[in-house]
């Protein structure tokens, strides 16, 4: 039998023979403009990914059981998940989950399922959540869809200026270098750069009329290396994770759990398993860094785990781990950041 390990970021979906007799599951391979649809017993289906076919979708459905019984089962595919299942729980009180991608891709590898379209995904999907049953999905408030879509396209103007950037700095190491193109480039990157402070402006507003995120974040902000830019990401992407999570599978959730590589007398090395939003990783560990040149806290944690001979990048991670502990503690708490705290 499958040995649970908290660290798993998928052993949250373990068996649960209430829900299995309780729940019938239909599997949803989600399109951009259709569903493919499996319930049991029945032949796979397409509907059209829009209210009209989703209402169909549960007409269909409610010849099985009543709506109360029903937990329609789709893998996470970004925005197109998460409004299909807001469709479904408006329309109807049906329950719905949200389930990793890779939790269904090794669930057919176990199975030898070797075809890879929309119907075998979707009976894919529904026997996994029949052998699984995964925890209901609850959809996000409206503050939260805010802060997420504000952070996305934060994030996606940051990279244009940097991209610019480059190829500025390209273009003036020419011999000979083009007036008109660099100012071009620097109009780009002053119009990208405004758009960005004023999507900032956005974000802090929403967060300040929301009285629990704006404790939150202050909360945050007092630990020494925690800014805006890891504020923005943690309240974003991993907010609800920070409340119901323990320590190691909110490790595992944001991909930075230990992943061994050993067999017999082969020990290969020990990394990160990058599972989840690399952005989270990305600000955690520029966090890390500067907290580690400014001295503190951090620095004497980083200095004793080089002191204890490991590599300079795997102390780095540690410190990583760490500041995200410490931001889980000063949020669940409710107080601030304590300075006389020794690690």
């Amino acid at each position: 039998m499958y040995k649970l390990d908290a660290r798993d970021p998928y052993s949250q979906f373990v068996p649960r023979r209430a829900s299995m007799g309780n729940l019938i599951y239909v599997g949803l391979d989600i399109g951009k403009f259709q569903l493919s649809c499996s319930l049991p017993g029945r032949r796979v289906f397409d509907v059209t990914n829009d209210p009209a076919g989703i209402g169909e979708l549960l007409r269909r459905a409610a010849s099985l059981a009543p709506p109360e019984r029903l937990c329609f089962v789709m893998e996470s595919t970004s925005e197109y998940s998460s409004c299909t299942a807001e469709t479904l729980l408006e329309l109807a009180p049906v329950q719905a989950a949200i389930v990793p991608p890779a939790c269904v891709n090794g669930f057919k590898r176990a199975g030898l399922v070797r075809t890879k379209n929309d119907q075998v995904d979707a009976v894919a999907i529904r026997e996994f959540a029949q052998v699984k049953a995964p925890p209901p999905w609850l959809p996000p408030s409206a503050a939260q869809r805010r802060l997420r879509s504000l952070q996305l396209v934060m994030h996606s103007l940051r990279q244009a200026v940097t991209q610019q950037k480059c190829i500025r700095e390209k273009l003036a190491s020419a011999r000979r270098p083009d007036g008109c193109a660099l100012d071009s480039i620097d109009r780009v990157v002053a119009a990208l750069e405004e758009e960005h402070a004023q999507l900032q402006w956005e974000f802090d507003a929403v967060v300040a009329a929301d009285q629990a995120l704006a404790r939150d974040s202050a909360q945050m902000l007092s630990i020494p290396g925690v800014g805006p830019v890891v504020r923005n990401v943690l309240l974003a992407v991993c907010y609800q994770q920070l409340w119901e999570l323990p320590q190691r599978k909110l490790l595992a959730y944001c991909g930075m759990s230990p992943r061994e590589h050993q067999s017999g007398r082969h020990q290969g090395r020990t990394l990160m398993s990058k599972a989840g939003d690399a952005r989270i990783r990305r600000v955690l560990y520029m966090a890390a860094l500067v907290a580690v040149r400014k001295g503190g806290l951090l620095h004497e944690y980083f200095q004793r785990h080089r002191a204890m001979g490991k590599p300079g990048k795997v102390a780095l991670v540690s410190v990583m781990r760490k500041l995200l502990y410490l931001i889980q503690g000063v949020v669940k708490s409710q107080k601030p950041f304590d300075f006389a705290y020794t690690t």
